[in-house]
Formats: structure tokens, C-alpha cells, sequence
């Protein structure tokens, strides 16, 4: 049977099965369980070929890259977090590695875990960011840059860096962005999240930017390089809120 005969008899077979109101088929399913033994032993060869990768891995894991001053926390004091403040403020200083970068931002959701005072393991940054998300610096106008600004107010999970800014209630009083006065006809560079770049986390507006920069290091990566950096310069991760915004 040549090519065309068979596609057309399948698609015979397709419309006659799809016309036929009748046709009904049932499957039986019956409900069962499965004990689990905590008695199971571990193969003993298995584990002993494992046992030297995972020495490897843990000594890599709990390298110490760097120190923390303070502790790096989630939750949100005064419409901040110390380390989303951090976290923001590390990939703002990576991305202007490879673009001009105005302002970045990042929201606390896609930060897992806090950062306790004293040693940071290369493990603790895993922890932190286990996403493999990248990098990204994009082009927003003015009115998007706007947009991110008011999330201070409206949405208790925003962290920016590179912005400093004042409220009244959420009213926006006046704004500075890279240093200067925040112009709403002006383009902006963002660092921020490939996921955010790409409309998550209600950040849908992200999409409408002009340009988007791949800098092709994943954000993780770039914690871990800028921890390490803080370590070779004999410098602590710490941050402070309280002082980017006023909030009354």
C-alpha cells in the first residue's frame, strides 16, 4: 500500500470513529496500594561508587565565598527586604559589566531562601537561587520604569536598585533613577531576570520593552562571582533599608 492510500484510509478510519455519537469506550480502573518498608537496605556497591562523587560535591558545596555582616532576610520591613535589597543591587552591579545599566529589578519570590549573618557557602547560594534564570538588561520607556516604581507601594515582593524615591500615601512624589531626576520620555536600561523579562510574576508590561541584552550568565552565577568578589576585596555582604525610599 503506496503513501497516499494509507493516509487516506487513516483519515477514513478518524472521520467514521469522530461521526459516530455512539461510540464510547471505558476503561476499568481498579484502586490499589503499595506498602513502603523503611526495612529496604542500601546496596552496598551502589553506595560505595557514589560515596566519593558525593565527598567531591559536598567539599565544593560548602566552600566559603563569602561573609555576611547582617542578616539577609525575606521578609519586608518598612516596604523593604535586606536581601532583596542586596540580591537587586548585586545584579545591577554584574549587569553593568556587560551593558550601561540604569536601575535593576527583582522580586522576593524568586530569592528562596534568607541569608544568615556570619559564612556564605557556595551551598547557601544554590539555596538561594536554584532557578537557572538568566541575566537580561532591557531597553523600558519612561512610563514601564514608572510602572516598576509604584510596585514599591502596590505590591508588597518588589525590590529595585539604582532608584531612590518618595512617596505620599501611594502618590509619587519625586524620583531619581541612576542618579538623576526620573524623566517619563527617556529610555531606561533594566537588569533584571530572564523570567521577569518575560512577563512573570504579573510583569507582563516587561514584554513591550524595546531591546533586550542577553548577557548569557545565569543570575546564580553572578551571586556566586559577586560574593566572591566582596571576599577578594575583604568586604562583607550587608544592606540597609529604610534610606532608598520614603514612605508617608
Amino acid at each position: 500500500m503506496n503513501v497516499q492510500n494509507s493516509l487516506f484510509l487513516f483519515l477514513t478510519i478518524l472521520l467514521v470513529n469522530c461521526s459516530s455519537p455512539n461510540y464510547t469506550k471505558t476503561a476499568n480502573v481498579e484502586k490499589s496500594s503499595m506498602g513502603v518498608s523503611t526495612d529496604m537496605r542500601a546496596d552496598a556497591e551502589a553506595v560505595a561508587t557514589i560515596l566519593p562523587y558525593k565527598a567531591k560535591l559536598d567539599a565544593e558545596m560548602n566552600e566559603v565565598i563569602a561573609e555576611a555582616s547582617m542578616d539577609l532576610v525575606k521578609p519586608f520591613d518598612n516596604k523593604e527586604s535586606t536581601l532583596g535589597n542586596f540580591s537587586t543591587n548585586l545584579i545591577l552591579v554584574e549587569a553593568r559589566k556587560y551593558f550601561p545599566t540604569d536601575f535593576a529589578v527583582l522580586t522576593i519570590g524568586g530569592l528562596r531562601v534568607s541569608i544568615d549573618k556570619g559564612d556564605v557557602t557556595l551551598r547557601k547560594v544554590y539555596e538561594l537561587m536554584p532557578f537557572d534564570n538568566e541575566l537580561v538588561v532591557l531597553g523600558v520607556k519612561g512610563d514601564i520604569a514608572e510602572t516598576l516604581i509604584m510596585r514599591l507601594v502596590e505590591k508588597n515582593n518588589t525590590s529595585l536598585a539604582g532608584v531612590e524615591a518618595k512617596f505620599e500615601g501611594k502618590k509619587l512624589i519625586s524620583a531619581t533613577i541612576n542618579g538623576k531626576p526620573f524623566d517619563k520620555n527617556k529610555v531606561y536600561w533594566l537588569a533584571t531576570t530572564d523570567y521577569l523579562a518575560n512577563g512573570g510574576d504579573y510583569m507582563g508590561f516587561l514584554k513591550e520593552s524595546i531591546e533586550k541584552k542577553s548577557t548569557g550568565i545565569k543570575i546564580r552565577d553572578s551571586m556566586i562571582q559577586h560574593f566572591r568578589d566582596l571576599k577578594t576585596a575583604g568586604k562583607k555582604a550587608s544592606a540597609e533599608t529604610g534610606k532608598l525610599y520614603e514612605f508617608k
